[in-house]
Protein backbone atom coordinates (compact mmCIF):
# COMPACT_ATOMS: atom_id res chain seq x y z
CA UNK A 1 0.00 0.00 0.00
CA UNK A 2 2.94 2.05 0.79
CA UNK A 3 4.80 2.04 -2.61
CA UNK A 4 1.58 2.07 -4.70
CA UNK A 5 0.18 4.96 -2.89
CA UNK A 6 3.65 7.04 -2.61
CA UNK A 7 4.26 5.99 -6.75
CA UNK A 8 1.07 7.96 -7.93
CA UNK A 9 -0.03 9.94 -5.27
CA UNK A 10 -1.38 12.55 -7.24
CA UNK A 11 -3.47 9.86 -9.32
CA UNK A 12 -5.11 7.86 -6.39
CA UNK A 13 -6.33 11.57 -4.70
CA UNK A 14 -7.75 12.26 -8.13
CA UNK A 15 -9.26 8.87 -8.22
CA UNK A 16 -11.05 9.26 -5.06
CA UNK A 17 -12.48 12.18 -5.10
CA UNK A 18 -14.07 10.68 -8.51
CA UNK A 19 -15.45 8.27 -5.69
CA UNK A 20 -17.45 10.38 -3.70
CA UNK A 21 -20.25 11.77 -6.21
CA UNK A 22 -20.20 8.67 -7.16
CA UNK A 23 -21.14 6.92 -3.84
CA UNK A 24 -23.21 9.36 -2.85
CA UNK A 25 -25.67 8.67 -6.24
CA UNK A 26 -25.62 5.08 -5.34
CA UNK A 27 -26.18 5.72 -1.59
CA UNK A 28 -29.48 7.36 -2.55
CA UNK A 29 -30.29 4.95 -5.49
CA UNK A 30 -30.15 1.82 -2.97
CA UNK A 31 -32.25 3.66 -0.59
CA UNK A 32 -34.76 4.00 -3.18
CA UNK A 33 -34.59 0.69 -4.62
CA UNK A 34 -34.89 -0.92 -1.04
CA UNK A 35 -37.95 1.62 -0.32
CA UNK A 36 -39.67 0.57 -3.98
CA UNK A 37 -38.67 -3.44 -3.08
CA UNK A 38 -40.92 -2.73 0.29
CA UNK A 39 -43.76 -1.57 -1.48
CA UNK A 40 -43.61 -3.81 -3.74
CA UNK A 41 -43.67 -6.86 -1.35
CA UNK A 42 -46.89 -5.25 0.74
CA UNK A 43 -48.43 -4.63 -2.85
CA UNK A 44 -47.30 -8.30 -4.03
CA UNK A 45 -46.30 -10.85 -1.47
CA UNK A 46 -44.76 -13.26 -4.26
CA UNK A 47 -42.04 -10.64 -4.07
CA UNK A 48 -38.43 -11.76 -2.70
CA UNK A 49 -36.43 -10.12 -0.07
CA UNK A 50 -34.83 -7.23 -1.25
CA UNK A 51 -31.69 -8.23 0.86
CA UNK A 52 -29.57 -11.46 1.21
CA UNK A 53 -27.14 -12.73 2.88
CA UNK A 54 -24.04 -14.63 0.62
CA UNK A 55 -23.66 -17.99 1.88
CA UNK A 56 -21.38 -20.75 0.64
CA UNK A 57 -24.38 -23.46 1.37
CA UNK A 58 -28.29 -23.55 0.68
CA UNK A 59 -30.44 -22.26 3.80
CA UNK A 60 -34.09 -21.40 3.90
CA UNK A 61 -35.02 -17.57 3.40
CA UNK A 62 -33.02 -14.85 1.72
CA UNK A 63 -29.80 -16.39 1.08
CA UNK A 64 -27.66 -16.09 -1.46
CA UNK A 65 -25.65 -19.47 -2.63
CA UNK A 66 -22.51 -19.24 -3.95
CA UNK A 67 -20.95 -22.71 -4.44
CA UNK A 68 -17.81 -23.02 -2.10
CA UNK A 69 -15.37 -23.02 -4.92
CA UNK A 70 -16.46 -19.91 -6.23
CA UNK A 71 -17.60 -18.40 -2.13
CA UNK A 72 -13.83 -18.07 -1.00
CA UNK A 73 -11.78 -16.35 -3.97
CA UNK A 74 -14.71 -14.44 -4.79
CA UNK A 75 -15.29 -13.20 -1.19
CA UNK A 76 -11.67 -12.59 -0.74
CA UNK A 77 -11.24 -10.44 -3.79
CA UNK A 78 -13.84 -8.49 -2.76
CA UNK A 79 -12.34 -7.52 0.37
CA UNK A 80 -8.81 -7.06 -0.65
CA UNK A 81 -9.97 -4.84 -3.10
CA UNK A 82 -12.22 -3.15 -0.58
CA UNK A 83 -10.15 -2.41 2.44
CA UNK A 84 -6.75 -2.18 0.20
CA UNK A 85 -8.60 0.82 -1.21
CA UNK A 86 -8.92 2.17 2.49
CA UNK A 87 -5.30 1.93 3.01
CA UNK A 88 -3.87 3.39 -0.36
CA UNK A 89 -6.11 6.39 0.39
CA UNK A 90 -5.34 6.79 3.81
CA UNK A 91 -1.37 6.77 2.84
CA UNK A 92 -1.98 8.68 -0.20
CA UNK A 93 -3.03 11.60 2.62
CA UNK A 94 -0.34 10.65 4.51
CA UNK A 95 -2.41 9.15 7.49
CA UNK A 96 -0.73 5.76 9.58
CA UNK A 97 -2.00 2.74 9.24
CA UNK A 98 -1.82 1.58 12.27
CA UNK A 99 -2.61 -2.28 11.68
CA UNK A 100 -3.60 -4.32 8.95
CA UNK A 101 -4.45 -8.25 8.67
CA UNK A 102 -6.25 -10.68 6.18
CA UNK A 103 -7.74 -14.52 7.75
CA UNK A 104 -10.44 -16.37 8.04
CA UNK A 105 -14.07 -16.13 10.23
CA UNK A 106 -15.42 -19.13 11.10
CA UNK A 107 -15.70 -20.20 7.07
CA UNK A 108 -15.80 -16.45 6.29
CA UNK A 109 -12.76 -14.42 4.69
CA UNK A 110 -11.86 -11.12 6.12
CA UNK A 111 -9.84 -8.25 6.21
CA UNK A 112 -9.15 -4.82 7.66
CA UNK A 113 -7.19 -1.62 7.72
CA UNK A 114 -7.27 0.88 10.63
CA UNK A 115 -6.07 3.61 9.99
CA UNK A 116 -5.14 6.11 12.54
CA UNK A 117 -8.10 7.71 13.97
CA UNK A 118 -7.01 10.64 15.36
CA UNK A 119 -5.12 12.05 12.13
CA UNK A 120 -8.12 10.80 10.51
CA UNK A 121 -10.57 13.05 12.52
CA UNK A 122 -8.25 15.52 11.88
CA UNK A 123 -7.92 15.37 8.70
CA UNK A 124 -9.63 17.65 5.90
CA UNK A 125 -13.18 17.01 4.72
CA UNK A 126 -11.88 15.53 1.06
CA UNK A 127 -9.64 13.26 2.50
CA UNK A 128 -11.76 11.59 4.62
CA UNK A 129 -15.16 11.40 2.14
CA UNK A 130 -12.03 10.24 -0.23
CA UNK A 131 -11.13 7.45 2.02
CA UNK A 132 -14.17 6.22 3.29
CA UNK A 133 -15.63 6.29 -0.24
CA UNK A 134 -12.93 4.54 -1.45
CA UNK A 135 -13.84 0.82 -0.61
CA UNK A 136 -16.94 0.72 -2.56
CA UNK A 137 -15.81 2.70 -5.27
CA UNK A 138 -13.02 0.32 -5.71
CA UNK A 139 -15.21 -2.43 -5.40
CA UNK A 140 -17.66 -0.48 -8.26
CA UNK A 141 -14.03 -0.24 -10.40
CA UNK A 142 -13.18 -3.82 -10.08
CA UNK A 143 -17.01 -4.52 -11.31
CA UNK A 144 -16.95 -2.56 -14.36
CA UNK A 145 -13.34 -4.38 -14.74
CA UNK A 146 -14.38 -8.01 -14.60
CA UNK A 147 -17.64 -6.96 -16.72
CA UNK A 148 -15.05 -5.71 -19.59
CA UNK A 149 -12.81 -8.67 -18.90
CA UNK A 150 -15.60 -11.07 -19.20
CA UNK A 151 -17.18 -9.52 -22.02
CA UNK A 152 -13.82 -9.00 -24.45
CA UNK A 153 -12.04 -12.11 -24.03
CA UNK A 154 -13.58 -14.62 -21.81
CA UNK A 155 -16.81 -14.90 -22.91
CA UNK A 156 -15.59 -15.03 -26.63
CA UNK A 157 -13.38 -17.35 -25.90
CA UNK A 158 -16.01 -19.98 -23.91
CA UNK A 159 -18.39 -19.35 -26.96
CA UNK A 160 -15.83 -21.05 -29.76
CA UNK A 161 -15.33 -24.30 -27.05
CA UNK A 162 -18.28 -24.43 -24.90
CA UNK A 163 -21.95 -26.56 -25.90
CA UNK A 164 -25.10 -25.02 -24.65
CA UNK A 165 -27.15 -27.86 -23.46
CA UNK A 166 -30.28 -26.50 -21.68
CA UNK A 167 -31.61 -24.88 -18.32
CA UNK A 168 -30.10 -25.79 -15.57
CA UNK A 169 -32.62 -26.32 -12.58
CA UNK A 170 -30.61 -24.47 -9.80
CA UNK A 171 -33.63 -24.53 -7.41
CA UNK A 172 -37.43 -23.98 -7.56
CA UNK A 173 -39.72 -21.72 -4.98
CA UNK A 174 -41.68 -23.52 -2.46
CA UNK A 175 -45.41 -23.27 -3.01
CA UNK A 176 -44.77 -22.07 -6.67
CA UNK A 177 -45.95 -24.11 -9.41
CA UNK A 178 -42.93 -25.60 -10.52
CA UNK A 179 -42.43 -27.28 -7.15
CA UNK A 180 -45.46 -28.72 -6.74
CA UNK A 181 -45.28 -30.34 -9.94
CA UNK A 182 -42.18 -31.85 -9.58
CA UNK A 183 -39.43 -30.13 -11.20
CA UNK A 184 -36.53 -30.24 -9.11
CA UNK A 185 -32.85 -28.34 -8.53
CA UNK A 186 -30.65 -30.64 -11.12
CA UNK A 187 -33.17 -31.18 -13.25
CA UNK A 188 -32.33 -29.72 -17.49
CA UNK A 189 -35.01 -28.42 -19.19
CA UNK A 190 -34.36 -29.39 -22.65
CA UNK A 191 -37.45 -27.92 -24.32
CA UNK A 192 -40.84 -26.17 -23.77
CA UNK A 193 -43.70 -27.11 -25.67
CA UNK A 194 -41.96 -29.17 -28.23
CA UNK A 195 -40.00 -26.04 -28.71
CA UNK A 196 -36.26 -26.37 -27.85
CA UNK A 197 -34.78 -24.74 -25.25
CA UNK A 198 -31.01 -25.34 -25.64
CA UNK A 199 -29.90 -21.80 -24.29
CA UNK A 200 -31.10 -18.84 -22.30
CA UNK A 201 -32.03 -16.95 -25.06
CA UNK A 202 -34.53 -19.83 -26.56
CA UNK A 203 -35.92 -20.62 -22.74
CA UNK A 204 -36.46 -16.44 -22.33
CA UNK A 205 -38.34 -16.02 -26.05
CA UNK A 206 -40.79 -19.14 -24.94
CA UNK A 207 -41.61 -17.57 -21.95
CA UNK A 208 -42.10 -14.06 -23.26
CA UNK A 209 -44.92 -15.76 -25.05
CA UNK A 210 -46.64 -17.27 -22.66
CA UNK A 211 -49.58 -15.99 -21.22
CA UNK A 212 -49.97 -16.07 -17.02
CA UNK A 213 -52.48 -19.01 -16.33
CA UNK A 214 -51.12 -20.82 -19.69
CA UNK A 215 -50.39 -24.44 -18.96
CA UNK A 216 -47.20 -25.51 -20.61
CA UNK A 217 -45.54 -29.01 -21.13
CA UNK A 218 -41.78 -29.34 -19.72
CA UNK A 219 -39.08 -31.79 -21.28
CA UNK A 220 -36.29 -32.64 -19.05
CA UNK A 221 -33.09 -35.18 -19.17
CA UNK A 222 -35.85 -37.45 -17.01
CA UNK A 223 -39.08 -36.63 -17.20
CA UNK A 224 -42.19 -34.74 -18.94
CA UNK A 225 -44.13 -32.32 -16.99
CA UNK A 226 -47.66 -30.27 -17.27
CA UNK A 227 -47.15 -26.72 -15.14
CA UNK A 228 -49.51 -24.15 -15.07
CA UNK A 229 -48.37 -20.89 -14.50
CA UNK A 230 -49.22 -18.04 -12.67
CA UNK A 231 -48.55 -14.00 -12.99
CA UNK A 232 -44.76 -13.21 -12.58
CA UNK A 233 -44.50 -11.31 -9.16
CA UNK A 234 -43.20 -8.13 -10.20
CA UNK A 235 -44.97 -8.30 -13.63
CA UNK A 236 -48.11 -9.29 -14.22
CA UNK A 237 -48.17 -9.47 -17.56
CA UNK A 238 -45.74 -12.26 -17.58
CA UNK A 239 -45.70 -16.05 -17.06
CA UNK A 240 -43.93 -17.32 -14.40
CA UNK A 241 -43.23 -20.77 -12.76
CA UNK A 242 -40.96 -20.40 -9.57
CA UNK A 243 -37.38 -21.35 -10.62
CA UNK A 244 -33.96 -20.08 -10.24
CA UNK A 245 -31.73 -21.56 -13.76
CA UNK A 246 -28.75 -20.98 -15.17
CA UNK A 247 -27.38 -22.09 -18.40
CA UNK A 248 -26.25 -25.99 -18.36
CA UNK A 249 -23.31 -25.92 -20.46
CA UNK A 250 -20.41 -28.58 -21.83
CA UNK A 251 -18.00 -28.79 -24.56
CA UNK A 252 -17.75 -29.23 -27.83
CA UNK A 253 -17.04 -32.84 -29.27
CA UNK A 254 -14.25 -31.26 -31.46
CA UNK A 255 -12.63 -29.46 -28.84
CA UNK A 256 -12.72 -32.47 -25.78
CA UNK A 257 -11.14 -34.50 -28.54
CA UNK A 258 -8.41 -32.44 -28.91
CA UNK A 259 -7.89 -30.75 -25.69
CA UNK A 260 -8.98 -32.88 -23.48
CA UNK A 261 -11.81 -31.66 -20.83
CA UNK A 262 -9.07 -29.79 -18.24
CA UNK A 263 -8.18 -26.90 -19.96
CA UNK A 264 -11.84 -25.94 -21.83
CA UNK A 265 -13.74 -26.75 -18.44
CA UNK A 266 -10.79 -24.39 -16.26
CA UNK A 267 -12.30 -21.76 -18.66
CA UNK A 268 -15.65 -22.34 -17.66
CA UNK A 269 -14.91 -22.06 -14.08
CA UNK A 270 -13.54 -19.09 -15.03
CA UNK A 271 -16.08 -17.52 -16.87
CA UNK A 272 -18.27 -18.50 -13.67
CA UNK A 273 -15.50 -16.80 -11.32
CA UNK A 274 -15.63 -13.70 -13.13
CA UNK A 275 -19.77 -13.51 -12.96
CA UNK A 276 -19.62 -14.21 -9.02
CA UNK A 277 -16.78 -11.93 -8.50
CA UNK A 278 -18.74 -9.51 -10.87
CA UNK A 279 -21.98 -9.72 -8.73
CA UNK A 280 -20.32 -9.26 -4.83
CA UNK A 281 -18.54 -6.33 -5.85
CA UNK A 282 -21.43 -4.75 -6.40
CA UNK A 283 -23.85 -5.81 -4.45
CA UNK A 284 -21.48 -5.66 -1.50
CA UNK A 285 -20.28 -2.07 -2.35
CA UNK A 286 -23.61 -0.88 -2.96
CA UNK A 287 -24.60 -1.89 0.79
CA UNK A 288 -21.45 -0.26 2.22
CA UNK A 289 -22.67 2.79 0.80
CA UNK A 290 -25.73 2.87 3.01
CA UNK A 291 -26.01 5.23 5.21
CA UNK A 292 -26.25 3.55 8.11
CA UNK A 293 -24.16 3.75 11.40
CA UNK A 294 -20.49 3.00 11.33
CA UNK A 295 -19.87 1.49 7.44
CA UNK A 296 -18.94 3.90 5.42
CA UNK A 297 -21.81 5.59 3.72
CA UNK A 298 -22.84 6.41 6.98
CA UNK A 299 -19.59 8.18 8.19
CA UNK A 300 -19.32 9.72 4.70
CA UNK A 301 -23.02 10.97 5.51
CA UNK A 302 -21.88 12.37 9.16
CA UNK A 303 -18.88 14.08 7.61
CA UNK A 304 -20.84 15.67 5.09
CA UNK A 305 -23.65 16.96 8.01
CA UNK A 306 -21.31 17.92 10.52
CA UNK A 307 -19.35 20.11 7.80
CA UNK A 308 -22.19 21.79 5.92
CA UNK A 309 -24.46 21.95 9.54
CA UNK A 310 -23.49 24.71 12.13
CA UNK A 311 -25.65 23.19 14.96
CA UNK A 312 -23.64 20.13 15.72
CA UNK A 313 -26.25 18.92 17.71
CA UNK A 314 -29.31 18.55 15.18
CA UNK A 315 -26.90 17.24 12.43
CA UNK A 316 -26.18 14.23 14.61
CA UNK A 317 -29.82 14.31 15.25
CA UNK A 318 -30.43 14.27 11.84
CA UNK A 319 -28.16 11.24 11.39
CA UNK A 320 -29.13 9.33 14.08
CA UNK A 321 -32.46 9.17 12.49
CA UNK A 322 -31.75 8.56 9.08
CA UNK A 323 -29.08 5.85 10.10
CA UNK A 324 -32.24 4.15 11.97
CA UNK A 325 -34.84 4.49 8.74
CA UNK A 326 -31.86 2.98 6.94
CA UNK A 327 -31.88 0.00 9.47
CA UNK A 328 -35.58 -1.10 10.00
CA UNK A 329 -35.49 -0.24 5.73
CA UNK A 330 -32.66 -3.44 5.71
CA UNK A 331 -34.69 -5.35 7.98
CA UNK A 332 -38.44 -5.27 6.12
CA UNK A 333 -36.58 -5.88 3.19
CA UNK A 334 -35.45 -9.25 4.89
CA UNK A 335 -38.51 -10.13 6.67
CA UNK A 336 -40.67 -8.21 4.72
CA UNK A 337 -42.11 -10.94 2.63
CA UNK A 338 -42.92 -13.27 5.78
CA UNK A 339 -45.26 -10.53 7.33
CA UNK A 340 -46.86 -9.68 3.63
CA UNK A 341 -48.00 -13.47 3.42
CA UNK A 342 -49.26 -13.64 7.01
CA UNK A 343 -51.27 -10.34 6.68
CA UNK A 344 -52.09 -9.91 3.29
Amino acid sequence: MDRLAKKYKKAWKAWGLIGVPIGFIVMVAVLGLLIHNLVQIFLKPAVSSGVAFVLPFKLAGPVIYVPIGYFFISLFVVIIVHEGAHGILSRAYNLKIRSTGLGLFAIFPLAFVEPDEKQLNNSSHKAQLSIFSAGAFSNLCTAAIVLLLTTLVVAPAAANILDYQGIYIDDTIPGFPAEKAGLASGDIIHSINGKPTTTYEEFAAIMDNITPGDEIFIKTQSQDILIKTIENPNNNSLAYMGVKFSQNIGIKSHISEKFGETIPYSLIYLLKLLNWIFILNIGIGAVNLLPLGPIDGGRMLSITLNKYMKNKKKAAKIFKAISIFTLVLLILNIIGPYIAKLFI
